[in-house]
């Protein structure tokens, strides 16, 4: 059996490798030192992302896998949330809401705690009542709880931006680092300078909307 244009199928570890950078993408946090792919928590240091494009047999599949997702900019749309948090290394930040739960009134509080090289924290509180906590990739993909005999969900979705262009030195540096084309330096070189810039957490109870919130990276 073979894949990506042919060659050998990948070990094991290389499919494990190969299917999160499909299932989620590589992303820099503007404040912090390393690269991460979102939806699985994983965290890999620069260095390592470079000598797994050096590994000839690894570079097609992973050049393959970068131009069939989308770096197009992502910006905060004019119609975000009211509400609004921005996340501070070490300082839980919350926002707070109003809801009906049945017949009666309850408050609601996202609270984000961001984190210094490390994972952001989440948490939801229903009348001062820590009800979901989980880090920044578990939201990614949605926590969940049973509450007053309903689903509830906190979903924190990525946003990202990706730079409109990026100079002819940069994609010359990384076609000669790599010994790869013109095009894929150019990928390499968006990937690499490609930012998460938020998210927009929205909480829900059953068919009830609880919370939305867009939070902002400093």
């Amino acid at each position: 059996m073979t894949i990506f244009g042919g060659r050998p199928s990948p070990s094991l570890g290389e499919k494990n490798v190969l299917e999160t950078l499909l299932r989620g993408r590589i992303f820099h946090r503007p404040s912090a030192n390393y690269c991460c792919i979102d939806l699985l928590g994983l965290i890999i240091d620069p260095s390592l992302l470079k000598e797994l494009f050096m590994n000839t047999r690894f570079s097609a599949s992973l050049l393959t896998l970068i131009s069939l997702t989308s770096l197009s900019s992502v910006v905060i749309a004019e119609d975000a949330p009211r509400l609004k948090i921005v996340s501070k290394p070490g300082k839980p930040v919350c926002q707070s809401n109003s809801v009906k739960i049945g017949e009666v009134s309850s408050n609601i509080d996202l609270c984000v705690l961001g984190g210094s090289f490390s994972h952001d924290q989440y948490s939801l509180k229903i009348d001062k009542k820590q009800v979901l906590k989980g880090i920044d990739d578990e939201t990614t993909r949605g926590i969940n709880a049973t509450y007053s005999g309903d689903n509830l969900i906190l979903t924190c979705t990525p946003q990202h931006e990706a730079p409109k262009d990026v100079s002819p030195e940069k994609i010359e540096a990384y076609q000669e680092m790599m010994k790869i084309s013109a095009e894929d330096a150019k990928r390499m070189a968006i990937l690499a300078e490609t930012v998460e810039i938020g998210r927009l957490c929205k909480a829900t109870l059953g068919a009830t909307s609880l919370i939305e919130v867009q939070v902002v990276f400093e």
